[in-house]
């Protein structure tokens, strides 16, 4: 009987100190976190397509081995967030959940989860594949370098995204794809990607597409965004030409920039080789040109 009055005793005592600190614990005991492996199979057949659904939470994709297709674990807190995995002919769709739910109305659930936690740590085979990447409000960080990609797709919503080629992509890529909505988006090692043609939409966010790497082919960029800031980041041994179409967006520029007319903008490089063309077409906001080390 006294152990237990001073078990209560320390509690409440614990629960005053807490609400004089103004701090709220987190709710979540460890009987109420779920630790789920992920683990695909190799695909039968080259190219595979490989779909991705993620509504929020935290999520982090690197190369893995050919042990697996898709290896990694699941850490959440709601039996609704569990990892499903569906498959369609040649295509495996992974999703946050069965799937069924639409992305609004995931948000709406994510937000309604007191202390919500779903964190997706996942490792994907160099197999050759299309990867398609539907991401909601989350905070995603993405290393795709030496992955055999034919096709990329990604679209993201309120999201913070950190995507790296980090090596150079073994096979020539058709087009790299990229939606995003009001979020902040970093590319790096585009160059790296070895894609044919890239089209990058962006809405009222903050984005960088970085074009170092390894450039083997003459790439075609697309480019359209609204009411934001967008830079462009290429080496100073590639040449790159940008045509833009600003409406009311500024455009800044630094390096060894030419400009044959108003609405072109020229970086010669330094090095003969294969070059990047951009059609550029930000309504508002800023469009800033960087030639060169550091952005």
């Amino acid at each position: 009987m006294l152990r237990r009055s001073s078990l209560l005793i320390i509690f409440f005592l614990s629960a005053m100190v807490l609400a004089a600190g103004g701090r709220r614990e987190p709710e979540i005991r460890p009987t109420d976190v779920f630790r789920q492996p992920i683990a695909v199979p190799l695909p039968n057949a080259a190219p595979a397509e490989l779909e991705l659904r993620f509504g929020a939470g935290k999520l982090h994709i690197g190369p893995g081995s050919r042990t697996l297709w898709v290896e990694g674990e699941a850490v959440y807190n709601n039996a609704l967030f569990a990892p499903n995995e569906r498959r369609e002919g040649r295509r495996v769709i992974l999703s946050s959940g069965d799937g069924r739910l639409e992305l609004k109305e995931f948000l709406a659930l994510w937000e309604s989860v007191p202390d919500h936690l779903n964190r997706w740590d996942l490792h994907l085979a160099p197999v050759p594949m299309e990867l398609v990447l539907d991401l909601g409000a989350c905070s995603a960080a993405l290393d795709l370098g030496g992955l055999p990609l034919r096709r990329l797709r990604l679209s993201q919503g309120l999201a913070d995204l950190a995507l790296d080629f980090s090596s150079p992509n073994p096979v020539g890529m058709d087009q790299l794809e990229f939606f995003g909505g009001a979020s902040s988006g970093t590319l790096k090692g585009l160059a790296n990607a070895n894609a044919r043609r890239m089209e990058f939409r962006g809405g009222a966010g903050e984005f960088l597409l970085d074009f170092s790497g390894r450039l083997t082919r003459d790439l075609f960029v697309k480019l359209e965004a609204g009411a934001g800031r967008v830079t462009l980041s290429v080496p100073e041994a590639t040449a790159f030409e940008v045509q833009s179409r600003t409406g009311l967006a500024v455009v800044d520029f630094r390096g060894a920039w030419t400009r044959p007319s108003e609405r072109s903008y020229i970086h010669p490089g330094t090095e003969p080789g294969p070059r990047i063309t951009v059609d550029a077409a930000v309504l508002a906001g800023s469009l800033r040109l960087w030639a060169g080390d550091g952005w």
